[in-house]
């Protein structure tokens, strides 16, 4: 008998040595993991950290919290790198796994919610993923740490507009910028790529004013003092495009002249904001399409001024191009550092009214007549030429 006893002794004190080796090599890896990302050695932090998930699973049990919290640092690692098939795959079951640890009101299960959203979204089928996304950014919505909560709703919102999932983002937008319009510096580049996004959304909802706020928060955090950006340009041409589209003309020249004093000038200019003419059916009847060229001249603050035309398929084409592009704004030419008139500048509109007319059939604003106020379908529009 005593005999048998030591034996089972034996056994388990070779048991808990083993475990003991386990334990230890698991946490030199984990280790030497949080050391290769601090030191942003991410090929060496992704194998460290496969290696702690291995020994940690084997340690603790694979459906384990212990487990599920290594096994996010690897796929955080892998959805980094897009690898997201093998993110998903590491990633099954984990959410249980830390459900069943923490509860499922608790904030630690916000990590392994965006990673596992990570690792499964596809804009072709994102129901899934977005439902994580959203369940994260709930329960970060209790989460004392308000700036913590701000930049992880900022993270999901970036996630989705790399991966073509702009039209699902806005309510992580909304999140993210009401934390960095309160804890944010005005020039963060954080705070302005949330505003601009918000003035997007804004937009899409037909209200300008409030979209010009949001755009004019985004310029001040994209201005910079050398060389225009390209965040600074998109910017100020969506605030010309507003601004002109709420006939404010005069608050768009600064922006005009900020946009030709940083641009090479190349001919033909492109314009900042477009207008489209508008035709009773009779202009175009017995037409399946149709081309008007304009000649004017661009003055100092980028107004066009003088238009006529300089070439035509149908007269009865010609006063509503001459009146639409009266309505332009371009970017004026720079000269020596002042901005300056251009004269013989050209724009053709080319119409296509059989697709156009096809299109109008299916919208009752456009039966007594035809409307060209939204660019036409197919392109058919051309620059100067």
């Amino acid at each position: 008998m005593a005999r048998r006893i030591l034996g089972v002794l034996l056994l388990a004190g070779l048991c808990q040595a083993a475990s003991a080796d386990q334990e230890e090599d698991c946490r030199t890896a984990y280790e030497a993991y949080r050391q290769h990302v601090a030191a942003g050695r991410t090929a060496e932090a992704k194998a460290s950290a496969e290696e702690a998930y291995r020994l940690g699973s084997r340690l603790y049990g694979r459906n384990s919290a212990n487990a599920a919290k290594l096994a996010i640092n690897y796929a955080r690692l892998l959805n980094d790198d897009a690898e997201y098939k093998k993110a998903a795959r590491i990633l099954r079951n984990k959410i249980d796994a830390m459900v069943e640890a923490y509860g499922a009101g608790s904030p630690e299960l916000i990590p392994v919610l965006v990673e596992t959203a990570r690792a499964r979204f596809d804009p072709k089928s994102p129901d899934a993923a977005i439902a994580h996304f959203q369940r994260a950014s709930a329960l970060l919505g209790a989460d004392p740490d308000v700036r913590y909560r701000g930049l992880k709703n900022y993270d999901i919102a970036t996630e989705l507009f790399r991966r073509g999932g702009t039209p699902w983002s806005r309510p992580f937008v909304e999140a993210a910028h009401a934390v960095f319009a309160e804890h944010l510096q005005p020039n963060d580049i954080r705070r302005g790529l949330m505003a601009y996004h918000l003035g997007l959304w804004t937009v899409g909802d037909e209200r300008p004013d409030l979209a010009l706020g949001h755009f004019e928060e985004a310029l001040t955090a994209f201005e910079t003092e050398g060389e225009m950006g390209d965040l600074e340009r998109t910017v100020r041409m969506r605030l010309v495009d507003i601004l002109e589209r709420s006939g404010r003309s005069d608050e768009a020249t600064p922006h005009c002249l900020a946009l030709g004093a940083a641009e090479i000038w190349r001919m033909p200019p492109t314009p900042i904001y477009m207008t489209y003419p508008r035709y009773a059916a009779e202009a175009f009847e017995g037409l399946s399409e149709g081309q008007v060229t304009l000649g004017f001249t661009i003055d100092e603050e980028g107004f066009v001024r003088d238009p006529r035309v300089l070439e035509s398929t149908r007269p009865s084409l010609d006063a509503g191009a001459l009146a639409a592009v009266g309505g332009f704004r371009y970017a004026p030419r720079f000269v020596d550092g002042a901005s300056v008139r251009t004269d013989d500048v050209t724009f053709t509109y080319a119409f296509d009214f059989a697709t156009s007319s096809r299109e109008s059939d299916r919208r009752t604003e456009f039966m007594d007549g035809f409307d060209l106020s939204m660019p036409p379908p197919r392109g058919s529009m051309s620059g100067a030429r």
